[in-house]
């Protein structure tokens, strides 16, 4: 698929860019199923940001595992933005056109790199997910040309 960033989020939104459907009927249908807490765990980027070792100790226990204070205080201790920017030019496998795959890691950085229309696309497509999921949405309008369809060229 050759598109630009604009074209690309209307169709990983509307019409999905892999075998799992859009995104928001792919996180709907996890979050619909008649699973429990003791077989379904939801997190979110912002909250392992907040507390990041409660929440391994919560997917340790999720996965039935005994938490080891120290062995996840070691690992979140080698993986920190920095660390994992280390690792990445030690061993480049992907880059973008930044040069470089580990993102910022900041919380709401999105407000940084999408523009009004295409954190529109987020409100129109998959608003209601996004609230279910406990993330507020801002009160802007969406923009006029979020709501025509431009499709995305199919790759050859």
């Amino acid at each position: 698929m050759d598109c630009d960033l604009d074209e690309y989020l209307k169709r990983f939104l509307r019409d999905g860019v892999n075998p799992f459907a859009a995104w928001r009927t792919h996180v709907d249908s996890w979050l619909a199923a008649p699973l429990g807490p003791e077989q379904l765990l939801v997190l979110r980027f912002e909250d392992l940001r907040k507390d990041t070792f409660h929440n391994v100790v919560r997917i340790a226990e999720f996965l039935g595992l005994t938490p080891d204070e120290p062995r996840i205080r070691k690992a979140i201790a080698n993986n920190t933005v920095d660390r994992m920017r280390a690792k990445e030019k030690q061993t480049p496998t992907r880059v973008t056109k930044s040069g470089r795959f580990v993102g910022k890691g900041s919380v709401g950085g999105w407000r940084g790199q999408l523009n009004p229309a295409q954190a529109g696309l987020f409100r129109k497509y998959a608003g209601d997910v996004l609230g279910r999921l406990g993330y507020a949405l801002d009160a802007e309008q969406i923009p006029a040309s979020v709501l025509a369809d431009v499709p995305c060229a199919e790759a050859s």
